[in-house]
């Protein structure tokens, strides 16, 4: 799964209203995910770039297929970490690995790398992801 694709929404637009724009999606989306009154599980069997990365972290657990890798490349490409991932990784694995994956290093772990730091919950063999 690739990141969002901001074409649609980067038009040029007075700094407020963008700022405002940004902060209302965001709420929404998060707080679907947090607020959700049933377990949500994420099933990852594939390359997760971007937002399938950060948003796999608001779900109950995620499962990934041996295959799975996480990629981040926000500091590469010369954004901000999207939505609440610059404070909740650090929560979730700690600061020095949360630098890791979001900043200039770029480490894509892979799904035993991914669940020893505490980014998914369990890896699984690929076979196994939705047997």
């Amino acid at each position: 799964c690739a990141g969002v694709d901001l074409s649609g929404f980067m038009q040029p637009q007075n700094p407020v209203g963008l700022r405002r724009r940004i902060y209302e999606d965001n709420r929404f989306v998060f707080g679907s995910f947090l607020d959700f009154p049933k377990p949500l599980i994420a099933a990852v069997n594939g390359h997760a770039i971007g937002a399938s990365v950060t948003t796999s972290t608001l779900c109950d657990a995620v499962v990934a297929s041996e295959k799975a890798t996480f990629n981040t490349p926000f500091a590469r490409l010369g954004v901000p970490p999207e939505g609440c991932s610059s404070v909740h990784f650090a929560q979730l694995m700690g600061q020095e690995t949360a630098d890791r994956i979001l900043g200039p290093e770029n480490w894509v772990p892979t799904a035993a790398e991914a669940e020893r730091v505490g980014l998914v919950t369990k890896a699984v063999p690929h076979d196994d992801l939705i047997a």
